[in-house]
């Protein structure tokens, strides 16, 4: 008898893995226009794999990028720079799962000087100094990505950067009290929503603009939002920056998580600056 229900149960296992790879298939948003998204409930989170013997460079290309993570000293975390992110992994905060990146932070981490709140976020450089870029010139940064997981009580998740000397300039967040992909200028969140009743775990192509003054944003090749801006001293950033930590009371084992499949930085006809930020633990 016992032998029978051991066979059962490992019947209904392996239904259980069938139905869950078969869930695993991931398909691109529609910008929000397709009534079959609206009434639908957010995604469960992977299981936590890492996915083979891969490494994050092998699947992005990390020659032109630091990376912070969420450890380290008070108000110093921890930096990986672009010499040593090839073959790197951190099996808790920066792996590969089904042959994406992973870039998974706690709110409780270790943050920068400039802000309250932590990271597993690349940074823009040039060799070994930081990029300091105009917004006069041209350049651009494509990515394949989703939000996979977010805080339960301020669900904010930034995904992509474009960083000024001392603030953001602009800000793509996943915003899951607006069930959407929103986006903040200068700080203040704008009114227009970038992806509308996003679901965790969907993947969509984000494509930011800079020529001559102006950024775009191309959500699946659809422009979204434009904007003027003139500022010297911008880089770019991607990654899983958690806009929570446990004073907002979220529980100090919560976490964003943010997944990419494929990263592109274009660097065009990009005006270069002076570098004169201290490259160790800029915001």
């Amino acid at each position: 008898m016992a032998q029978g229900d051991e066979k059962e149960r490992k019947r209904r296992h392996k239904r259980k893995n069938k139905k869950r790879q078969e869930n695993k298939d991931e398909k691109l948003v529609d910008n929000g226009d397709n009534d079959d998204n609206k009434d639908s409930e957010s995604e469960s989170p992977p299981e936590d794999v890492v996915g083979g013997s891969d490494k994050p460079s092998d699947v992005i290309d990390l020659k032109s990028w630091k990376l912070t993570l969420p450890v380290g000293s008070a108000s110093k975390p921890e930096e990986i720079m672009p010499n040593e992110l090839a073959g790197f992994v951190d099996p808790k905060h920066f792996f590969v799962r089904d042959g994406a990146v992973v870039f998974r932070c706690p709110v409780n981490g270790v943050t920068t000087s400039g802000s309250n709140y932590p990271r597993t976020e690349l940074r823009e450089m040039d060799g070994t100094k930081l990029a300091v870029w105009s917004t006069s010139g041209s350049t651009s940064l494509e990515a394949d990505l989703a939000c996979t997981i977010s805080p339960p009580v301020k669900p904010q998740v930034s995904l992509l950067q474009i960083h000024g000397g001392d603030d953001d300039v602009l800000q793509v967040l996943y915003d899951g009290t607006k069930q959407a992909i929103t986006w903040r200028k200068d700080g203040t969140t704008q009114p227009s929503l970038l992806v509308e009743n996003y679901q965790l775990g969907t993947r969509f192509k984000a494509r930011i603009e800079v020529q001559s003054g102006t950024v775009r944003m191309l959500i699946n090749s659809t422009e979204k939002a434009s904007f003027q801006v003139n500022d010297d001293s911008c880089y770019w950033k991607t990654g899983s920056y958690v806009q929570s930590n446990p004073s907002k009371g979220d529980q100090p084992e919560a976490i964003g998580e943010v997944t990419i499949y494929s990263l592109s930085l274009n660097d065009g006809l990009k005006v270069l600056l002076p570098n004169l930020h201290s490259p160790i633990n800029q915001i």
